[in-house]
């Protein structure tokens, strides 16, 4: 999963740079290790957190 991780983040990184999106929508770890909840990266710098798994 990590590779499809890294082109999601990739994905996220382009269009926010290239300004052609405010938001990016995707999922972050929970609380617990089986947990993903909504993430919302509004910078490139948010992006670091996004996950697929």
């Amino acid at each position: 999963m990590t590779d499809i991780t890294n082109q999601i983040r990739d994905i996220a990184i382009r269009l926010l740079k290239e300004e052609q999106i405010d938001l990016f929508i995707a999922w972050e770890k929970g609380d617990l290790e089986y947990q993903t909840k909504p993430y919302f990266a509004k910078s490139v710098e948010d992006v670091e957190k996004i996950v697929f798994d």
